[in-house]
């Protein structure tokens, strides 16, 4: 349920002054603004990002850094953690992009 700032004051002044009667009467006759999607709408808002180009998950911020990686494990022979902790990205990701790359 979504509440507008006036309301949330309103809301919060009636609990500082337990006028508790009130502030239930308001939440039962509060309308909520929610809009309800279909499933069929959902995939087709799902369609017009994809259109323009939205990615969806997580950053592939690791994977840009294969190259680094590779690098710095074979010619430096550092270890896993320790790349880990110079590019700023988990231990785990550097081990699946090695065993992947």
């Amino acid at each position: 349920m979504v509440f507008s700032h006036a309301l949330i004051a309103s809301l919060e002044d009636m609990v500082a002054f337990g006028d508790l009667r009130r502030l239930v009467g308001l939440l039962l006759t509060e309308p909520s603004p929610v809009t309800t999607l279909t499933p069929i709408a959902i995939d087709q808002k799902i369609a017009q990002a994809r259109a323009k180009g939205t990615t969806f998950g997580r950053p592939k911020s690791a994977a840009k850094k294969t190259a680094e990686i590779r690098r710095l494990y074979r010619k430096e022979k550092l270890s896993k953690s320790e790349i880990a902790r110079r590019l700023g990205i988990g231990r785990t990701s550097v081990r699946r992009l090695l065993e992947n790359s």
